[in-house]
């Protein structure tokens, strides 16, 4: 069982208290067991952060955390480590990499109820990608999508910066992982850590 586990998302600041809302259950597990937990943003060079942080916490279990951009191939672990900026001080094990795939809104489709909850009157769930499988939906079609879905809500257009976190916050875990493969994995994976 590891002391420490190391989350680099992919993201802004913001973003922090979402991802600790989110991923609840694998911090009260990491409490209970004793293991310091740490979310850290990687705005614009999360790889780059990465790396570094197999260098300087070569103790902790660092885990990377972005966005596919594109579909799962099954080869995106492969893809990543060929990148200029993939440069690590030792080995990573593929279960250090997790996806959002295509990205963290895919995530959001998960839930129609908590965008439903938060955009308010106006929200058009029928605006929204109908499969339920959110991560063979299309990053286009996620953003405008929800774009379309929440346009005229109360809240406006869905804003990236103000309305991710708190939707984040918002989406049952539970959901998310039934119909995103590659978010059960996350947790999967830091559960087998944790024990």
């Amino acid at each position: 069982m590891v002391k420490e586990i190391r989350i680099y998302f992919e993201g802004h600041p913001g973003l922090r208290a979402g991802f600790h809302k989110f991923l609840g259950s694998v911090i009260e597990a990491a409490r209970e067991r004793r293991c310091r937990l740490e979310l850290v943003a990687s705005e614009g060079k999360p790889v780059g952060d990465f790396m570094k942080a197999l260098r300087k916490h070569p103790d902790a279990f660092n885990v990377l955390l972005l966005d596919s951009e594109r579909p799962d191939s099954s080869l995106l672990f492969q893809e990543l480590q060929r990148r200029d900026d993939w440069r690590p001080a030792g080995p990573v094990s593929i279960d250090q990499v997790h996806w959002m795939i295509e990205l963290m809104e895919s995530w959001f489709l998960a839930d129609r109820n908590a965008l439903s909850r938060f955009y308010g009157q106006g929200f058009r769930e029928a605006a929204l990608p109908g499969n339920p499988d959110v991560e063979k939906i299309p990053k286009i079609d996620v953003l405008s999508g929800l774009k379309s879905a929440t346009a005229q809500s109360r809240k406006g257009a869905y804003k990236k910066g103000a309305h991710a976190p708190k939707i984040l916050e918002a989406v049952n875990p539970a959901a998310v992982r039934r119909a995103a493969p590659g978010c059960e994995r996350l947790f999967a994976d830091l559960g087998s850590r944790l024990g």
